[in-house]
């Protein structure tokens, strides 16, 4: 497929003029949302009410038909809370946009996988997937404060927060809406509901419904790819695909320094010989330069080389396949950011080191939201909360953004508010330390990929694994690493 903003997908622009850049529109009352050839865009409307969906967007429930889920919120709902509640149970890669007389409200999905970047203005009021077009439209120039952060850390991490390197474009972070009445956002989610905790099985259990269904639902329209690793995030998604999906494509990138003995090439292999699954092994391109000067006219110049590699080498093996990715299942399923440490320790100096950010700008940033979590914050966890917002919100769906910038459709099978709500009942320990979700699921729907090592091959993973055993070793093994890195990052940039 040929490079091009009106071939890329998940692609939209929400104001009251058309953005004549993209080659649809529909118009909802006084405003207009654009969109690309290769996104899809669902409306209904009601007493001059429009509901807007845009993306792709499944009932978890499997009880709403696609078409008919803009209705559905539309009719079982009188207020922009009453819909986002509603919406809990809908999976996929989508932003929901209610038009009711002349207020906008606005939200993404789960993990805001499908980005809403809003400019903040008081007359005017816009917001995109991607912030560049924004900016374009408006001539803005990046802040100074952008550059430093966006120069202080690798462009493969996301910037913190709700910044974006323009000054007057903010980022919605998951579990917020957009207002147009304060031209800001309004947080929804920490809720009491987490403080219960659920039996493991019963999350297994009530897991296995919703994503059979997400499945199913995401099979009909797309044909779907599973990364695959040695890892239990990849074998989940695995898990899930391998006996509901005809012709399910794995496969694993042989990346530089990988060799025939390589973990995440060694258990891949032998998973997929034993199931009888196709795979295979790709090796890693780097894009030409007519690839990656499309990206830096559309999505800009400060974005992951290695993930603009990987999107080229997608493209040349796997073109029109949906990718599954399993962040969600790291993320949160396995509490990779807290694992078992005290609520204490979640400082902000703590989480500046898993933002990868060396700047003080970052840290500052990093320190406005875990403030401004900590009134609404209630028995959530701020491990839990930084990891849904910033890693998933914001590294995670920078990676899905360039992703569609390709015309690649990476989506998420646990992307649905209502899987993540059940996951954050069970405790962090055993999800960390017991792998509790992972492995209970495994052992009702595939008790045979418990017999493959996970990360057992290689020396890093075997050390890391050490380390991470015990709480004061990852914590100060966290802080020593960021140190280092920090020092190395400043050696080899001046």
């Amino acid at each position: 497929m040929k490079l091009d903003i009106n071939n890329a997908f998940f692609t939209y622009y929400f104001a009251d003029y058309r953005l004549e850049t993209l080659n649809r529109f529909n118009k909802l009352g006084k405003y207009i949302i654009s969109y690309s050839d290769n996104t899809e865009c669902m409306i209904a409307e009601k007493g001059g009410s429009f509901l807007c969906i845009t993306g792709f967007c499944v009932d978890a429930h499997g009880e709403v038909e696609r078409e008919m889920i803009p209705s559905y919120l539309l009719d079982n709902s009188e207020n922009i809370l009453q819909i986002i509640n509603n919406s809990n149970r809908l999976a996929g890669k989508f932003v929901v946009i209610y038009v009711d007389n002349a207020d906008v409200y606005a939200f993404s999905d789960a993990t805001a996988s499908m980005q809403i970047n809003y400019l903040r203005d008081d007359d005017a009021l816009c917001f995109s997937s991607n912030e560049k077009l924004i900016a374009d439209h408006y001539n803005l120039l990046m802040s100074e404060k952008g550059k430093i952060i966006r120069n202080s850390g690798e462009f493969s991490q996301a910037m913190p927060n709700d910044i974006t390197p323009y000054e007057r474009i903010k980022f919605l972070l998951p579990n917020n809406y957009l207002d147009s009445k304060s031209k800001t956002s309004c947080r929804f989610y920490p809720a009491d509901e987490v403080s219960e905790h659920c039996d493991i099985q019963d999350v297994a259990e009530n897991t296995i419904k919703l994503v059979d269904n997400i499945v199913s639902q995401y099979s009909k329209y797309y044909k779907l790819s599973c990364p695959l690793t040695s890892g239990w995030d990849s074998r989940l998604v695995l898990a899930f695909l391998k006996n509901a999906v005809d012709d399910l494509q794995c496969y694993t990138f042989n990346h530089p320094g990988f060799s025939e003995k390589t973990g995440d090439l060694v258990i891949p292999k032998k998973i997929t010989s034993d199931l009888g699954l196709h795979h295979m092994v790709i090796d890693d391109k780097e894009a030409t330069e007519d690839y990656i000067e499309y990206f830096n006219e559309t999505v800009g110049k400060m974005h992951s080389a290695r993930t603009i590699n990987l999107a080229y080498t997608y493209n040349s093996r796997l073109s029109g396949i949906a990718l599954i990715n399993g962040d969600i299942a790291g993320q949160i399923g396995k509490s990779i950011i807290g694992q078992k440490l005290p609520e204490i320790l979640a400082t902000t100096s703590f989480l500046i080191c898993k933002l990868h950010n060396f700047s003080s700008e970052a840290k500052e940033e990093t320190k406005k939201w875990l403030k401004g979590t900590k009134e609404h914050r209630g028995s959530a966890s701020a491990y839990d909360l930084f990891a849904w917002e910033n890693r998933l919100g914001r590294w995670a769906s920078q990676i899905s953004m360039l992703y569609a910038n390709a015309s690649i459709s990476s989506l998420n099978i646990f992307n649905c508010r209502e899987i993540i709500l059940l996951w954050l009942k069970v405790p962090r320990e055993l999800r960390y330390d017991d792998k509790a979700i992972h492995k209970s699921i495994f052992s009702l729907i595939a008790p045979e990929l418990l017999n493959y090592p996970c990360n057992a091959y290689n020396v890093s993973d075997k050390m890391s694994g050490i380390i991470k055993s015990n709480s004061i070793s990852y914590y100060l093994a966290t802080n020593f690493k960021f140190l280092i890195q920090k020092l190395q990052f400043k050696l080899n940039n001046g």
